[in-house]
């Protein structure tokens, strides 16, 4: 009940506004409780939320170095590919 009153008074645009710095632990607690009570009632929200996570998790990620041997091969797959896709 307490999400569904703070949430019809909070959009999805206005969630979607403030959803990094929510999720950074940098919104003051009045719209923080707005937010999180908007993302207990919406589904596509919670779903936007979700990609933030995983973008920052990613981003925290240890950087992999990558053979440039491979990357190179990738790089010509990828040109061939894009090639006979011109010619068809």
């Amino acid at each position: 009940m307490f999400g569904k009153i703070f949430s019809r008074n909070y959009s999805c645009s206005d969630t979607l506004e403030h959803l990094q710095s929510y999720l950074d632990g940098e919104t003051d607690s009045k719209t923080a409780r707005k937010v999180a009570a908007h993302l207990a009632d919406c589904p596509n929200c919670t779903d936007e939320l979700s990609l933030y996570q995983q973008i920052k998790v990613s981003l925290r990620a240890p950087k992999v170095e990558v053979d440039p041997q491979v990357l190179q091969a990738l790089n010509d797959f990828g040109r061939r590919v894009a090639q006979s896709d011109a010619q068809s």
